[in-house]
């Protein structure tokens, strides 16, 4: 005769109430064990996140810095190439690589109303600016006919002063139309005497990156006719006095890789051409190699205290075998199913592993938030001894517990309830009906 699953279910609850000291001690095991495991996995998963986070102030970490610096050998030489056009080249046909940014640069003074300021000025292929993820946040980029035409970080006012003023203020102007003047170089000449100014005019404004807030962009073959210029007219100033049919050097070479698994490869393979290259991916790897061992210590914690929970339901399970030889012996002499006596065992169990795991959750969740809570306290104390100009940096938390890992944390702490009874189901199966009776 097969049992009903409410019967099944009712006498489950019932066996469960019926001892519910032991109940409540072994399901307090699972309690401790979930709870353990899961704010552990959560400090982990925590510190990932906020990683990821510190990752946005490298912006796209398939991006690889090159420069011609080299590297020293065992001799204590190095041979480098030059960073030129035939250099680029040969980078842009490297496999893996999908675009190369290069750039020229020299210093240019600003003017903008009463306020003065300086600025790198870098000459690029503005074509190539929407691969490297520059995204205009207001303007537009510069048209053919636009003479001195310029792309500033959205930072571009705070570059400038307002000289006349005793304190320091941040300039207050909008770059987009207010008339920019400018000296390539600087205002005066080598001989002091004052340069004639020249007018920029910015044509739009990259959004907020962190990276190249104060970066000013003007197309390539513009800045070095400027450059040019400027050295034809002061050959002994800080172009150096460079013939305008020489070849030149690029300032700042960025390579940006396809993807994220080719920036290694392409890293080392600069190397071996003999030049410098830099990339955050190296920082990435260690980081992520330490935080995976982190979470495996963490892990390893918890699944300890979760191991202790087990082995309680385990002892609960095979003592009520015990303790219930008899209701054992009558269920099979009344005709229960050896099933059914596996069910009613598995379902107590199971029920002790969930609301273990439901507890758990409780309990961690609330310790999460307290987790939080003194992280964001001790930050803040450490932040007031510091002073920031603008915002202050926003406080992570240490503690992470996506919904995903309370589903995941509930069916497994069930799982171990049921794993944990599996045994002794099987051992209150195999008990003789005879035997179990005459037990008392």
């Amino acid at each position: 005769m097969r049992m009903k699953t409410n019967d099944l279910t009712g006498m489950g609850l019932r066996n469960l109430w019926r001892r519910k000291t032991r109940t409540i001690l072994t399901v307090l095991g699972v309690v401790i064990g979930s709870s353990a495991i899961l704010l552990m996995i959560s400090l982990g998963l925590g510190q990932e996140r906020a990683f990821q986070k510190s990752l946005e102030m490298f912006g796209n970490i398939r991006i690889i810095e090159v420069d011609n610096y080299g590297s020293w050998d065992s001799d204590g030489k190095t041979e480098t190439p030059k960073l030129n056009a035939d250099t680029v080249e040969m980078i842009k046909q490297i496999e893996g690589v999908q675009s190369v940014l290069s750039s020229y640069g020299t210093y240019v003074q600003l003017k903008a109303g009463k306020y003065e300021g300086g600025a790198q000025l870098m000459g690029v292929n503005l074509d190539d600016l929407e691969a490297f993820q520059f995204k205009l946040g207001e303007g537009e980029l510069p048209k053919p006919t636009d003479k001195n035409a310029l792309i500033v970080g959205a930072s571009f006012a705070e570059m400038f002063y307002d000289p006349r003023s005793r304190e320091w203020q941040p300039a207050d102007f909008d770059p987009l139309i207010t008339p920019i003047k400018g000296f390539v170089g600087g205002e005066y000449d080598q001989n002091g005497n004052k340069k004639r100014a020249m007018t920029f005019k910015v044509s739009g404004m990259l959004e907020p990156s962190g990276n190249n807030d104060y970066t000013v962009f003007m197309d390539q073959a513009a800045l070095l006719k400027l450059i040019e210029d400027e050295e034809r007219k002061n050959p002994n100033g800080n172009g150096g006095g460079k013939k305008k049919n020489e070849e030149r050097e690029y300032e700042r070479v960025q390579v940006l890789c396809e993807t994220i698994d080719d920036v290694e490869v392409i890293h080392q393979t600069l190397k071996d051409m003999g030049l410098g290259a830099y990339s955050p991916i190296e920082y990435v790897k260690y980081e992520k190699q330490k935080m995976q061992t982190q979470q495996m210590v963490l892990g390893g914690i918890g699944a300890v205290s979760l191991l202790i929970a087990a082995i309680g339901i385990t002892n609960t399970m095979i003592m009520a075998i015990y303790e219930r030889t008899k209701e054992i012996g009558v269920m099979k002499v009344l005709g229960a199913e050896v099933k059914d006596i596996m069910k009613l065992f598995l379902f107590e169990a199971a029920i002790i592993g969930l609301l273990g795991g439901l507890v758990g959750i409780g309990i961690s969740l609330i310790g999460s938030d307290v987790i939080n809570a003194v992280n964001a306290s001790m930050q803040a104390d450490m932040m007031g001894n510091f002073d920031y100009y603008g915002e202050l940096p926003e406080i992570q938390d240490i503690s992470y517990i996506p919904m995903w890992l309370i589903g995941s944390s509930l069916l497994f702490s069930t799982f171990i309830g049921v794993v944990s009874g599996f045994l002794p189901a099987v051992r209150a199966t195999k008990l003789s009906a005879l035997e179990a009776i005459r037990n008392e």
